[in-house]
């Protein structure tokens, strides 16, 4: 039985990019496509783009009030209920005809949650000509993988063979994951970082999933990214309103926030997704401390401070932490390296000023999907991306 396939973009005040994001979307060759734009509470702009593409496959809901951003993917989540769930970010894309393709290798697997390699678009007046303005992956490689390696790589601060699956863009999942991960109350999400969350809690719902090399979609790099803006030492105002707290095991008293480094983000929602996996998090305390402390920039005394904090909350050897840092960094160089390696001669890139069609993500979908048909010489491009970088 065919099941459906539905696109989920939360949204937020995007109107610009998201006009772009939605035509990557209903541009599909899908017959069993769905699209959901889940706005939350924005000013009239963000009604007036979904209900300009007149399209019947796209279903407009609004959260009525201001919401955190996790809040907002659990309200978008609830709408569905049956079928392959895909969300996007508003400022992100498909890749032309790559998603019926992608989900019909996911059911023919039996398994049901993908995650997959995304091209990588930078928004104008967002990057220099040093940095691609798209990066296409060409390898095709599809694997089994088992979400118990893939986890236990992620907390080692090894770079993972295979990227986790998530709720988010490059994820597919099956409504019935989302039923298996959902908490007492009926909520998916435990944590305020939900994209990264929603990792643990389908990897513990399934043993294995399938891992695409070959991308079916774009995250798109925008002057309204959250990522970038997400590593500061403050509180960022996407999550200001209704916030799921922090795991107590992790402390925020003195900067409030976790975000200064994206270890202690992980742990925090590994550890919060526990009780997925029988309360256990697998990981001790202090190799926790070890790697944050490590990926810590330590001219930042407040991220010290928290150190110290986390240390005394557990009973755990501070000074111990900060002694196993070069060790901690050489573990995961000397482990991540040769991928990263590997990564300059597995894609594709495109530079500000190269004759292609790249003003906006619809663009930059449709030129993906042009060199994934003709694949550009590796060693050309590879060499063109050393150039750009080191001259």
């Amino acid at each position: 039985m065919t099941q459906p396939i539905t696109v989920i973009i939360p949204t937020r005040e995007r109107a610009d990019t998201l006009q772009h994001c939605l035509e990557t979307a209903v541009r599909q060759d899908c017959d069993r496509l769905q699209i959901l734009v889940s706005d939350n509470a924005s000013s009239p702009a963000t009604r007036a783009v979904v209900e300009g593409f007149a399209d019947p496959r796209v279903r407009y809901v609004n959260t009525g009030q201001r919401l955190s951003m996790a809040h907002n993917f659990e309200f978008a989540l609830s709408q569905v209920d049956q079928g392959w769930i895909v969300m996007l970010g508003d400022d992100d894309g498909l890749v032309a005809g790559r998603l019926e393709p992608t989900v019909a290798v996911l059911e023919d697997s039996g398994l049901q949650a993908l995650s997959s390699e995304t091209c990588f678009y930078n928004w104008p007046r967002v990057t220099s000509d040093r940095e691609p303005a798209l990066t296409v992956p060409l390898e095709t490689r599809v694997d089994v993988v088992r979400s118990g390696d893939a986890v236990e790589d992620i907390l080692k601060l090894v770079r993972p063979k295979a990227r986790l699956p998530q709720t988010y863009t490059g994820g597919i999942v099956h409504a019935d994951v989302i039923r298996a991960g959902r908490a007492k109350d009926g909520t998916f999400y435990q944590s305020q970082i939900p994209d990264i969350y929603s990792s643990f809690a389908i990897t513990a719902s399934v043993e294995r999933y399938l891992y695409s090399k070959a991308p079916f979609a774009i995250a798109g790099r925008s002057s309204h990214s959250i990522g970038a803006a997400l590593f500061k030492l403050e509180k960022n105002a996407f999550l200001e309103e209704g916030l799921i707290p922090f795991h107590p095991d992790f402390p925020t008293d003195e900067i409030g926030t976790l975000s200064f480094s994206m270890p202690a983000i992980q742990f925090e929602c590994h550890t919060q997704a526990a009780f997925l996996h029988q309360g256990k998090t697998g990981v001790l305390k202090q190799r926790m401390l070890d790697v944050m402390m490590a990926n810590t920039r330590t001219e930042h005394a407040e991220m010290l401070r928290w150190g110290r904090q986390f240390a005394a909350q557990h009973g755990l050897d501070y000074d111990l932490a900060i002694r196993r840092i070069p060790a901690v960094l050489r573990q995961g160089k000397l482990l991540g390296g040769w991928r990263a390696f590997r990564n300059l001669f597995e894609c594709a890139r495109l530079y500000p000023g190269d004759p292609w069609p790249l003003a906006n993500v619809h663009e930059a979908s449709e030129t993906a999907a042009a060199l994934l048909a003709h694949p550009p010489s590796r060693i050309g491009s590879t060499v063109t991306t050393l150039k750009r970088r080191y001259t």
